[in-house]
């Protein structure tokens, strides 16, 4: 399934989880508020002008309340282990 979601800012996400939010990670959340990620959906992507930009990493438990932003951890923070590993591995 896809969905049109916004970036939320560092700040503001951070005011919903404030406990749970690290550099590494950004948000988004849906502008219609009825996109929604649940349990299971961890690893899904966040695809910008056809670029791997994040995956699904953390929410509320099953399921995102309408309108909150959805964590995904950032993978240009990563890339250079995820080229790495590839490497290693094919």
């Amino acid at each position: 399934m896809c969905s049109n979601v916004n970036i939320t800012s560092f700040r503001d996400c951070k005011q919903t989880y404030w406990t749970l939010l690290k550099y590494h990670m950004l948000c988004a959340a849906a502008p219609d508020g009825l996109s929604d990620i649940c349990r299971g959906d961890s690893g899904s992507p966040l695809i910008c002008e056809g670029s791997l930009q994040g995956v699904v990493s953390a929410g509320h438990f099953p399921c995102i309340l309408p309108f909150e932003p959805v964590i995904y951890t950032r993978i240009c923070m990563y890339r250079k282990w995820l080229y790495d590993t590839m490497k290693a591995n094919s």
